[in-house]
């Protein structure tokens, strides 16, 4: 009946397997700075670049430590949020919480920027000038809003 207090448990479904969870944190660590930025990082530091590389995987790489050993030790769902609500709490989880949004809608708006560049570069390669670009542009993002329109 409609004014019947019902309790259920929620279970997710774990449907990400190790392949995928391994490429799904690659592709956000790596992201696309490696290949927007690198002719840039090159052309400063010449060949020292390679080192800055060097040192930004070793980073990478204890940061995928830290969160594995947190996926494993807690194994709820939730990510970064939930490993410091377990360990701290309240108000400092809620800033970690936006703090995650925010810096992914930063990056995701920096990939946009990114990708327009190259965008515009590869069709100027033709001779196609800026508004023919823009009407291109605007085609494929209604494209992809009407394929994931359910």
């Amino acid at each position: 009946m409609a004014g019947e207090n019902r309790q259920s448990e929620v279970r997710f479904t774990r449907t990400i397997g190790l392949f995928s969870a391994t490429s799904i944190g690659i592709g956000a660590m790596i992201g696309a700075g490696i290949f927007v930025l690198s002719g840039i990082a090159v052309g400063y530091a010449g060949p020292a670049a390679i080192i800055s590389y060097i040192l930004a995987a070793l980073i990478t790489l204890f940061t995928a430590l830290s969160y594995s050993e947190l996926a494993s030790s807690i194994p709820i769902a939730g990510g970064g949020y939930t490993y410091v609500h377990e360990a701290i709490g309240g108000s400092i989880a809620f800033m970690t919480g936006w703090s995650i949004c925010f810096g992914c809608m930063v990056s995701c708006s920096l990939y946009a920027v990114g990708f327009a560049e190259h965008f515009l570069e590869f069709f100027h390669s033709f001779g196609i000038r800026d508004i023919a670009v823009t009407i291109i542009g605007i085609v494929i993002a209604l494209f992809f809003v009407l394929l994931n329109i359910k």
